[in-house]
């Protein structure tokens, strides 16, 4: 019955409207009691200033206390009112309903009116209905003992209650109706943003990446819209990415085992006959079967990087020593292209990670400025310390062509190649795989670049700190 949010939202409302009613109904009667009593008093002590007045006018020695107030003018008493003559003890000695004469009524000594002589107070008659009583001591100069003039009327009973009730029914019915559309307006703007947001993830989920949520609303709505369209297009950025790498992996395949195939069927019907033509045909085999290793290898690496099954040493590097390994492995290809390699390195703080990590960071950069380096060029290696900012900064710098800025942003994507024309060289996988391990010791990785001028590639790794 109430599985939708705006159902449960309106039976919340009413729930609360309706319990806060009864609660009301429940406890207003007591409330009312009070204020009923507080009133009732305050108009028996004004009729009682009028009585006493009256029995002061017309008090003589030889007259009874009942017949003193049989003398007292009505209106003194007031509309329906009543008078007790009381003495010191609280007995009744007079009453002009002449029902209570010989009741004792002991209350009228204890409840005193604060800053007046006033006595204020309830009983119960024999008939057990509740009275309502104010009293003032009189002693007019020929009496011979005080008396207690006393003004009572009956307390307001359930009759005027109920009454009452009835009347406070008839609002809280309006109340609820009122607060009943009010509760549905209230759902419903809370339940349509939702209702648009579940509409959208159907969306998405059916496929249509581009489908995007209006940020509008409240701060939380419009803020969940915009954290829904940020995964939108995260997903669809992820759902592009899985399709770029099925394409490349396949297109990067396809051409060895092509050759392969090739080669391996020349060998098989005789084509390749001679013995020059054999060794050149195992040799294109051998080769593209090692290419293809290569980039299973660096699949399986990046496989293991999003798995977060490798894991980084931490361990004291050497990284002067680290560089001058990388120029030593690195030199026999520069001297093959005929390009410079040079290496400066300037003091450096301690740094702590993993050498062989960092070593396939700085030979995959090494090995892809020199690929693009043409004869006669020259590519540095250097390191220096980042004082500011308590940082090493490794740097791969080379005089080749250089990379459009419109290229740089995407470099370190997997399987991306800004020279399309050579992608025979590589699988566009060694710079992904130098940002992930560059991440993983808490560093970061740039390329900055102008065409015709060459590249320059950033490493920045936090410093250990010194003991």
């Amino acid at each position: 019955m109430f599985t939708t949010l705006r159902a449960r939202l309106i039976a919340s409302y009413v729930l609360i409207i309706f319990v806060t009613l009864a609660f009301a109904a429940a406890t207003l009667p007591v409330l009312l009691r009070g204020y009923q009593d507080q009133a009732t008093w305050a108009r028996l002590e004004d009729q009682l200033e009028l009585s006493a007045r009256a029995v002061a006018g017309l008090w003589r020695e030889s007259l009874s206390a009942a017949e003193l107030l049989a003398q007292l003018p009505e209106i003194a008493a007031g509309p329906g009112g009543r008078l007790l003559l009381l003495d010191a003890s609280g007995e009744v000695l007079a009453d002009t309903a002449g029902t209570l004469v010989g009741q004792q009524i002991p209350q009228v000594t204890r409840q005193r009116r604060p800053g007046r002589q006033y006595f204020f107070g309830e009983f119960r008659t024999p008939l057990g209905q509740r009275m309502l009583y104010v009293a003032l001591p009189l002693t007019p100069r020929l009496a011979q003992r005080t008396l207690i003039l006393a003004q009572v009327a009956p307390a307001g009973g359930l009759r005027a209650l109920a009454d009452l009730g009835r009347r406070l029914l008839v609002a809280g019915a309006v109340a609820l109706a009122l607060a009943l559309l009010l509760a549905l307006l209230l759902a419903r703007s809370i339940s349509r943003p939702l209702a648009r947001i579940t509409q959208a993830t159907e969306e998405v989920a059916r496929g249509n990446l581009d489908h995007r949520l209006a940020v509008e609303g409240p701060d939380e709505v419009r803020r969940l819209a915009e954290r829904f369209n940020a995964m939108a297009q995260e997903v669809k950025r992820s759902r592009q990415a899985q399709r770029d790498f099925v394409a490349n992996v396949s297109h990067d395949l396809k051409t060895p085992l092509t050759s392969i195939q090739g080669f391996a069927q020349a060998l098989l019907d005789g084509t390749a006959s001679g013995r020059a033509a054999r060794r050149e045909a195992a040799q294109v085999i051998c080769d593209e079967a090692a290419r293809m290793n290569r980039m299973v290898e660096q699949l399986l690496e990046l496989a293991r990087w999003d798995a977060g099954q490798i894991t980084i040493a931490q361990e004291s590097v050497d990284l002067p020593q680290l560089l001058r390994m990388c120029q030593e492995r690195m030199g026999w290809q520069a001297q093959q292209k005929g390009v410079e390699l040079t290496v400066e390195v300037r003091p450096l703080p301690p740094l702590r990670g993993d050498s062989d990590r960092l070593m396939q960071v700085l030979t995959n950069l090494l090995d892809n400025a020199l690929t693009y380096t043409p004869a006669g060029g020259s590519v540095t290696l250097a390191a220096a310390e980042v004082k500011d900012q308590a940082e090493v900064e490794i740097t791969v710098t080379d005089t080749g062509p250089g990379i459009p800025a419109e290229e740089l942003a995407r470099i370190f994507e997997r399987f991306y190649r800004v020279d399309k024309a050579r992608a025979g060289r590589g699988a566009g996988l060694g710079l992904a795989i130098v940002k992930e391990i560059v991440e993983a010791h808490g560093g970061r990785v740039w390329a900055e670049s102008s065409v015709g001028l060459g590249t320059r590639f950033v490493v920045r790794l936090p410093a250990a700190q010194r003991v």
